[in-house]
């Protein structure tokens, strides 16, 4: 019979999502690394070989066996997950942690809006923003770091999450006011022929951007790469070329020295969704967030299509907005 608990499966749990780093999955646990080596030795010795595949004295990931095991302990961790969050729900639906993993961008620019007004709703309820690249954002939800996870890249078919759409968009050009910057909507064949400020690879649609220049035969000449639509928006100030942002990003309030000009030829859309565990019992509060990312959703692409409309109605963009 095995002797286990669930912190034994809670760290093969971990261990699988933190790529086999003992550390991590120790920190992730709150667990000192002393307890995580002997609750590893436990459980390698109650499963009768080993866990983790070793090179010298690194771990460098999971055996077989744990691979195996692993698929049936997810199942027991989200159960635990779920119990845990009806009862929960039970005890008092108004207090506990609503922990969104999201990038930079989606905290910056769209999370505001919803977040404020579930702030006003449960005031209670404490928030943790949690941000990463969107590689890894799937997997803090799945691991247990996060509850929601709102992001655009990465997020697939993942078997182990539920998702819903929040909003849809498309890239603008952006830069400083002045002769070169032209106005009204700009074809593919300007923006490709001068110096391109846009986002690193894996985020922001960087991908499909590149791809869609390339099938029209004129490959983006970057000339500087930033993770942050505002460091785009300030290289743009200064006059080190053209950025190419998320509609999203562009604020006319704070971006209104900025020239903003839609591209002639279709660009990708890009579709940013709310994901979560497909196992795990909503509470109400985040049944709440959800409702209110979908209602700022639709005000979010409203505005998108004003700024755009608005730009190409008066050959560019300026005072007037």
């Amino acid at each position: 019979m095995l002797n286990l608990k669930l912190v034994h499966l809670r760290l093969l749990e971990r261990l699988g999502a933190d790529g086999a780093n003992l550390s991590a999955a120790a920190r992730g646990l709150g667990l000192s690394q002393p307890s995580a080596s002997r609750l590893l030795a436990e459980l390698e010795q109650s499963m009768g070989g080993p866990l983790l595949r070793r090179e010298g004295k690194r771990f460098v990931g999971l055996t077989p066996l744990a691979e195996e095991a692993r698929a049936h302990v997810r199942r027991i961790v989200e159960a635990e997950r779920a119990l845990e969050s009806l009862a929960q729900d039970k005890r008092d639906p108004s207090t506990g942690e609503l922990r969104i993993a999201t990038t930079h961008a989606q905290a910056r620019h769209f999370l505001p809006a919803p977040l404020k007004r579930f702030r006003k709703r449960w005031p209670d309820v404490r928030l943790r923003l949690v941000q990463g690249m969107p590689e890894t954002l799937a997997a803090l939800v799945v691991g247990g770091e996060a509850d929601v996870a709102v992001f655009t890249e990465g997020l697939g078919e993942h078997p182990a999450l539920k998702s819903a759409p929040c909003y849809a968009w498309s890239h603008v050009t952006l830069s400083a006011p002045g002769p070169e910057a032209g106005l009204g909507p700009i074809s593919m064949a300007e923006v490709a022929a001068a110096p391109v400020l846009t986002y690193v690879a894996g985020i922001s649609g960087r991908r499909g951007l590149d791809e869609a220049f390339e099938a029209a035969g004129r490959p983006l000449r970057v000339a500087l790469e930033a993770a942050d639509s505002d460091v785009l928006k300030t290289f743009a100030r200064a006059g080190f070329g053209r950025a190419i942002v998320s509609a999203m990003t562009y604020d006319p309030m704070t971006d209104s020295d900025l020239v903003l000009r839609p591209v002639k030829e279709p660009l990708p859309v890009f579709h940013t969704r709310a994901a979560w565990l497909r196992e795990r019992p909503l509470r109400r509060f985040e049944r709440g967030f959800l409702e209110f990312l979908r209602e700022e959703s639709v005000k979010l692409e409203e505005r998108m299509a004003a700024v755009v409309a608005q730009t190409t109605a008066h050959d560019g963009y300026g005072a007037d907005i």
